[in-house]
C-alpha cells in the first residue's frame, strides 16, 4: 500500500467517523387525552369555590417542580376583571377536582375569601415571557431615553461654543471659518457674469 493509500484511506475514516450520527433513544408518543387526564391550559381560569360554595378565586398560573409535575395553584384573589387582584399560592394537593351543577371542571379549596385575603402575595423568583418582554421593552426606552439626552446635550454644548467664538449670525465657530471662502467663490461668480 503507498503512502498516498494510506492518506487517503486514513482521512476517509476520519471523515466517516465525525459524519457518523449517534444512535437516537426511542420516544414514547401519545396519541390523546386519556379519562382523568386535565391540559394546564383547561385549569387556567377555572373557578376555586370553598366547601360553602363560595367563589373565592381562580386559577391564574400553575408552577411545576423540577419533575414537571404541578407544586402550586397560583390563585386571583379580589379585584374587579383582575385589576387589583392580589395572587396567592397554595399547594397542589390541598386542592380538589369537582364538577359543578354544568357538569364544568371546578376546584375546591378549604379557605375562606377572608383567609385568602389576608395571605402573603405570591412571589415569582423567575421571569415569565410577559415580564421578559417588559424588561426588554423598558430596556428599549432607557436606550433611546439615554441617546436623547445624550444628543440634546452634544447640542447644547455646540450652542454653549458658537456663544464662546462670538458668532452672532447662528452658525458655529466652524462654520465662520468656512464663510470667506465660501464668500471668495460668491465673489468671483460675481466677477464673471
Amino acid at each position: 500500500m503507498s503512502i498516498r493509500t494510506l492518506s487517503v484511506a486514513l482521512v476517509s475514516g476520519i471523515a466517516l467517523a465525525a459524519t457518523q450520527i449517534p444512535a437516537v433513544a426511542a420516544v414514547d408518543f401519545v396519541s390523546k387525552q386519556t379519562a382523568g387526564e386535565t391540559s394546564t391550559s383547561g385549569l387556567i381560569g377555572t373557578k376555586i369555590q370553598n366547601d360553602a360554595g363560595e367563589r373565592i378565586g381562580d386559577v391564574n398560573y400553575l408552577v411545576l417542580n423540577e419533575d414537571g409535575k404541578i407544586s402550586t395553584i397560583v390563585i386571583g384573589v379580589g379585584g374587579f376583571l383582575g385589576v387589583g387582584e392580589k395572587n396567592v399560592g397554595v399547594p397542589f394537593d390541598s386542592v380538589t377536582r369537582a364538577v359543578d351543577k354544568d357538569g364544568n371542571l371546578m376546584l375546591k379549596l378549604e379557605a375562606t375569601k377572608e383567609e385568602l385575603s389576608a395571605a402573603p402575595a405570591y412571589e415569582w423568583s423567575e421571569k415569565g415571557t410577559l415580564q421578559k418582554a417588559a424588561d426588554s421593552a423598558k430596556d428599549a426606552a432607557d436606550s433611546a431615553a439615554k441617546t436623547v439626552s445624550e444628543k440634546t446635550e452634544g447640542m447644547m454644548e455646540a450652542d454653549e461654543s458658537t456663544s464662546a467664538t462670538g458668532a452672532s449670525d447662528g452658525t458655529s465657530g466652524e462654520m465662520k471659518k468656512d464663510m470667506p471662502e465660501a464668500k471668495e467663490v460668491q465673489d468671483s461668480g460675481a466677477d464673471t457674469q
